[in-house]
């Protein structure tokens, strides 16, 4: 989580793309947000409870991580050498970011309700 799609740079836990600010640039969440905000923001802290829990989220990433193979891992990465996420995407950067990234993203879902 937080690697760009080229893997070659994070994003901070606190880049917003469902915010207020964000709608200037998207029509679709323009609209979304006005109409929806109150039932986003419900829905998403309903999940927090159970399937998006860090508790949860941490769980499936380990279990993943635990069924790749090391032969698989070792192709990957020498398959990818130029691409930093080999450094730096590894299970406890994902963690770190989902915690971040939860705690940012449940104040701003807890606004969204005011």
């Amino acid at each position: 989580w937080g690697l760009v799609w080229s893997g070659d740079k994070c994003y901070k836990p606190t880049d917003s793309i469902v915010s207020e600010d964000y709608s200037s640039n998207n029509n679709l969440w323009k609209r979304i947000y006005k109409l929806y905000k109150s039932e986003i923001a419900k829905r998403y802290l309903n999940l927090r409870m159970n399937i998006l829990s860090l508790e949860n989220v941490t769980a499936h990433f380990v279990n993943f991580e635990n069924k790749i193979m090391e032969l698989v891992r070792n192709l990957e990465q020498e398959k990818w050498v130029e691409v930093p996420s080999q450094d730096t995407n590894n299970i406890e950067q994902i963690i770190d970011f989902a915690t971040k990234r939860f705690e940012y993203m449940d104040k701003l879902m807890m606004s969204y309700l005011k």
